[in-house]
């Protein structure tokens, strides 16, 4: 329970409450959408709102993480140059005002956002998250084959290139809910290996584009004395 020492000091600090409730305006969310691509190849990041008319004469800025990549005259004498450090693999469509890309490198993944600002009209804004995957080839586990001891600390085995999302097994079968494996990124430990530890594990990296798959052996002994 609340206690004033001045109902007037009370008072004013719920009033004052009240009206900053009312004041701060709420910001809404930006619309956006997302878009996987594989590296090496190109894509077109479209504008998912519908355009001004073809002769209001609009500005189009285009952004990454913040940093801008073109800005200029949209309609209706196009004129957007793209930032030199993105030329010539960055373009803004002169029609759709996409924004192309070619021979993507896993450092195009980001957030873009894409601005439209017509002569008299409201600014509309969105952003576009794209994410950028690498082909899984010759994955590999190691240590391979891994040996351990009854009463060591842990053994970790670590799965390679991670590209994506790593899962493992055992012996064909899911590692279960034994809260001694641990699993981060694309390494797997396991804390104070037993003999039933022992046997063939097997990583699987995945993306949406690709997946391989890396095997190694480990042999628990007993307790070395």
């Amino acid at each position: 329970m609340a206690h004033c020492w001045h109902r007037g000091t009370c008072l004013s600090a719920i009033f004052t409450g009240w009206l900053l409730a009312l004041l701060v305006p709420l910001i809404p969310a930006l619309p956006s959408t997302s878009l996987d691509t594989l590296a090496g190849n190109s894509t077109s990041l479209a504008i998912p709102f519908s355009l001004p008319a073809p002769d209001i004469p609009t500005v189009i800025a285009w952004d990454k993480d913040l940093i801008i990549l073109a800005t200029g005259n949209f309609r209706p004498n196009f004129s957007v140059p793209v930032a030199e450090p993105y030329q010539p693999r960055f373009r803004v469509d002169p029609t759709s005002g996409s924004l192309n890309i070619t021979a993507l490198i896993p450092d195009d993944a980001g957030v873009y956002t894409v601005s439209l600002r017509p002569l008299g009209g409201t600014e509309q804004k969105a952003n576009i998250t794209l994410r950028v995957y690498e082909e899984v080839r010759d994955v590999s586990v190691s240590p391979s084959p891994a040996v351990a001891y009854e009463g060591d600390i842990s053994v970790t085995f670590t799965c390679s290139p991670d590209l994506g999302s790593v899962t493992w097994t055992k012996d064909g079968q899911s590692l279960g809910e034994d809260p001694r494996f641990q699993l981060s990124g694309g390494s797997l430990k396991i804390n104070y290996p037993q003999r039933t530890d022992a046997g063939s594990y097997r990583c699987t990296v995945s993306n949406p584009f690709s997946s391989g798959t890396g095997m190694a052996s480990l042999t628990v002994y007993c307790e070395y004395k």
